[in-house]
């Protein structure tokens, strides 16, 4: 009686088995069941919750800065300010080398006429007067000018004293013979160009009768 009813139990050839019954368990092979949920080897899922363990014993040891995988507010803070007071710091050290760098360059260049201020004054003086150098000559019509003439010409002492410094010649003549200090003479009315002929008297060359030998002429341009 017991192996008709197992017989009868029996699904028909070509049947599906029925829910619940042995038959419908999916048989797993012995390779298989070497891998836990999804496959995944039971050995690594063990190392893996270890790890993860590990790792959140020490996150609290340190003060539990981090909590569920989050940083907390405080240890974020503290984190934005360490970095912005090292921007500050990496700035101002780049700034104290520029400055090193820029007082470096001024001690090593020299100037014509003594600084940069008045090299740049001097510059924008000839320019303005259509000057190439300290000793261009420039003619128009029947007349002839050189820088210190033109100087003169603006009773300027502090310009003739820049000129002088960057190599001007004092024996240059204009369209009538006369150097600059024999012009500020017949220029000067009442003592107008008093100033100028104290500040041309004192270059070699200047009076009449002096000789000077021929000296290096600087240009402020280069075109």
């Amino acid at each position: 009686a017991a192996a008709a009813a197992a017989i009868a139990a029996a699904p028909a050839a070509g049947e599906p088995p029925a829910s619940g019954s042995l038959a419908s368990t999916p048989r797993i092979s012995p390779e298989a069941s070497r891998f836990g949920p999804a496959g995944t080897a039971p050995s690594v899922v063990a190392s893996t919750l270890s790890s993860t363990m590990l790792a959140n014993n020490n996150l609290a040891a340190g003060g539990g800065q981090f909590r569920n995988g989050v940083v907390s507010p405080s240890a974020a803070s503290s984190s934005l300010a360490s970095s912005r007071g090292q921007a500050a710091e990496w700035v101002r050290q780049r700034q104290l080398q520029a400055a090193a760098r820029a007082a470096a360059r001024s001690q090593n260049q020299s100037f014509m006429t003594g600084s940069a201020a008045s090299d740049r004054a001097l510059t924008t003086w000839l320019r303005q007067h259509n000057f190439f150098n300290v000793n261009s000559e420039k003619k128009s019509l029947m007349k002839t000018v050189y820088p210190l003439h033109a100087a003169v010409e603006d009773n300027d002492p502090t310009m003739i004293k820049l000129l002088l410094l960057a190599g001007a010649k004092p024996t240059k003549l204009d369209q009538s013979g006369r150097t600059p200090y024999q012009l500020a003479e017949r220029r000067n009315k009442r003592g107008s160009h008093d100033q100028v002929i104290t500040a041309l008297s004192g270059a070699k060359g200047a009076l009449p009768g002096d000789v000077v030998e021929a000296g290096p002429t600087h240009s402020f341009f280069s075109n």
